[in-house]
């Protein structure tokens, strides 16, 4: 509930719907201090995307510290373009990595792995469609005509992930975490109440694959 967190006065001043200095500074800083240590000591690899506003390709970085420059791309990975300012690294922009790779199986198993867990946030039979604020959204961003382009294909990239998730998970290399029901919320939803409910379908619905997927993932 506090403004700092979400604020549409936020975003008039700042550009950003969430108050970055809020969510990437003092949450994980001050107010419940994220274990950077316990992070770095950790040996499994930390993957995240975000999207190049110049030429709107996916931009894959690994995490080793879980400070500093890894929270800017972790920043970058989450930012919505129009409700959030490119985040700036390393002289680029970058904008969420949903924009550009939604759904990154691909990229893991490409990397070599030869098991993977997907977790998807829509059930079995969805497909994505075009967007009815497109319109709105050429308009807004038409200094970023790269981002725009690929935005007009998002729907198919994401149904062609989902295909390729599918074709996957039939062979064998991935193990799929889908919701037992639609989630209707909001992505943008700050109500407790309705957070925590979705939490509980997640848990529930993990709690009946549990067995299934450490069978998967056992050897």
């Amino acid at each position: 509930s506090r403004p700092q967190f979400k604020s549409w006065r936020s975003w008039l001043t700042t550009g950003d719907l969430y108050g970055a200095d809020f969510c990437y500074r003092k949450l994980p800083e001050v107010l419940d201090p994220f274990d950077t240590a316990a992070f770095a000591r950790n040996p499994m690899d930390f993957w995240c995307v975000a999207t190049d506003i110049e030429t709107a390709r996916p931009v894959y970085h690994k995490l080793t510290t879980g400070k500093g420059n890894d929270v800017a791309w972790i920043r970058a990975s989450a930012s919505i373009p129009f409700f959030s300012r490119p985040v700036e690294i390393g002289g680029r922009f970058y904008w969420d990595g949903g924009i550009s790779d939604s759904i990154p199986a691909r990229f893991l198993l490409e990397k070599g792995y030869e098991k993977a867990v997907v977790i998807l946030t829509q059930p079995a039979g969805y497909q994505k469609v075009p967007s009815r604020m497109q319109p709105l959204v050429d308009r807004a961003l038409r200094k970023y005509p790269a981002v725009v382009d690929r935005l007009h294909r998002r729907f198919q990239e994401y149904n062609d992930s989902l295909a390729y998730i599918a074709d996957q998970e039939a062979a064998g290399k991935l193990f799929v975490f889908r919701p037992s029901r639609a989630i209707d919320i909001s992505a943008m939803e700050k109500d407790p109440r309705r957070l925590k409910a979705v939490y509980q379908v997640g848990v529930q619905d993990a709690s009946r694959q549990l067995a299934a997927v450490k069978e998967f993932l056992k050897d």
